[in-house]
């Protein structure tokens, strides 16, 4: 049986991307305007959780369509698919990271030292908690 998919249905579905999409033609015109001068930490922080907000609701969608692959290809390509959405995340961070600033070649170590300690942090922490 055929489904009609609507495109408001897709574009609704999809909301994620475009906000991502939106946000990136934003910063592209208008970045260097608004990055210019963060001395107000209201403006600031508006910035930081707009950006923080988008980059968290687009990598949960990568996450969601990677696990959906996962489900309809099963073993072993759904564990390889979802891996390789968060290592691509990940790199794509860290390589954003390491374009924009100053020169530092021991970032990308640093970087992957502190996900390491969050996550095993993170999973230390919920091992002791009180079930």
């Amino acid at each position: 049986m055929k489904t009609k998919i609507s495109i408001i249905g897709v574009v609704r579905e999809e909301m994620a991307l475009w906000v991502g999409v939106i946000t990136t033609v934003l910063f592209m015109l208008f970045g260097n305007i608004w990055l210019s001068d963060l001395s107000e930490s209201l403006k600031a922080a508006v910035i930081f959780i707009w950006l923080f907000a988008v980059i968290l609701w687009l990598a949960f969608n990568v996450v969601r369509h990677a696990d959906t692959l996962a489900i309809k290809l099963g073993e072993p390509f759904g564990t390889l698919i979802l891996t390789l959405s968060v290592i691509s995340i990940e790199t794509t961070m860290i390589a954003s990271v390491m374009l924009n600033g100053d020169n530092n070649p021991t970032l990308a170590r640093d970087t992957m030292f502190s996900v390491i300690m969050f996550v095993l942090t993170g999973m230390l922490g919920l091992t002791m908690l009180p079930i």
